[in-house]
């Protein structure tokens, strides 16, 4: 890689603040979040380099009680014993919306995918396969009450 081809990696307190600042700038309300905006927002996040040696994305819906909480996490392997093959500091970036509605409707839409280390091409593929699912399409037509970012 030549010089000017080299692109600086923030640390990920940095990607952090660099995601809310994104989130500001959409325009997203962390009071009445608008869920395709968030996700437009984070796959351009997902685009950003962070320091760390592996990452991955992950997306989650799981209910309680009578909420539905949706996450989606970028996850960030930074440190690795290889004498003991661990993962010695894994963080999390990412966004938690909260949904609030029917039970029975809100347990249907329990979903994970993504997860372990994954190269980019890998990122698009869980993305892609996230937008197919009907979990997504569902949660496009609700309304989610609140968001967080944080960082896990």
């Amino acid at each position: 890689m030549s010089q000017s081809e080299h692109v600086l990696a923030m640390n990920v307190e940095q990607a952090k603040i660099e995601l809310q600042a994104m989130c500001a700038k959409a325009g997203l309300d962390f009071d009445k979040p608008n869920f395709a905006l968030l996700w437009q927002t984070f796959k351009a996040f997902l685009a950003i380099p962070v320091e760390c040696y592996a990452e991955s994305f992950m997306f989650d819906c799981y209910p309680d009680a009578d909420k539905l909480h949706v996450n989606l996490q970028r996850i960030f392997w930074i440190e690795y014993d290889a004498k003991q093959k661990d993962d010695t500091f894994v963080t999390k970036i990412g966004c938690r919306l909260r949904y609030i509605g029917d039970r029975d409707q809100l347990l249907s839409l329990k979903y994970v995918i993504g997860g372990p280390p994954a190269e980019k091409n890998e990122i698009k593929d869980t993305l892609l396969a996230v937008e197919s699912s009907v979990h997504f399409t569902e949660l496009l037509r609700m309304m989610p009450v609140s968001m967080i970012i944080g960082l896990w």
